[in-house]
């Protein structure tokens, strides 16, 4: 599931950002323990939290106009493949992108409110 999705036009520089909340999420223990490690460890984002239902994430998806889409890893992608078929999606691991936490040093990184005071070392796993 996505829970943060920010665009970047590499020919505009415009962005957007949205942070996905998932309210009617049936979950069975194993699914909840995961969403709180990953609430405690991670984006320290609760599984209801945001300003865009879950279900619109595909209405999203599918009213961006690009033709080519870079993510970072093959899960991501994989899950982006479900929603837009069409556009063409590249893992930027296969074109050799380091992990961020190889390539950044301790300054401070843009990045949203949530996140701005995290270490990115101690958070961003490959």
């Amino acid at each position: 599931m996505i829970k943060e999705m920010s665009i970047v036009d590499t020919e505009t520089w415009a962005t957007q950002q949205w942070i996905f909340k998932n309210s009617n999420l049936k979950q069975d223990n194993k699914s909840r323990k995961t969403n709180k490690w990953l609430e405690c460890n991670h984006h320290q984002l609760s599984i209801d939290y945001g300003d865009i239902e879950y279900e619109e994430l595909g209405r999203i998806l599918n009213s961006l106009k690009f033709d080519c889409i870079y993510t970072k890893g093959e899960q991501k992608k994989q899950l982006l493949i479900e929603y837009i078929p069409h556009v063409v999606l590249i893992n930027i691991e296969d074109l050799g992108c380091p992990r961020l936490d190889q390539i950044c040093s301790d300054e401070a990184l843009p990045c949203c409110i949530f996140h701005k005071d995290l270490n990115p070392k101690h958070w961003i796993k490959g």
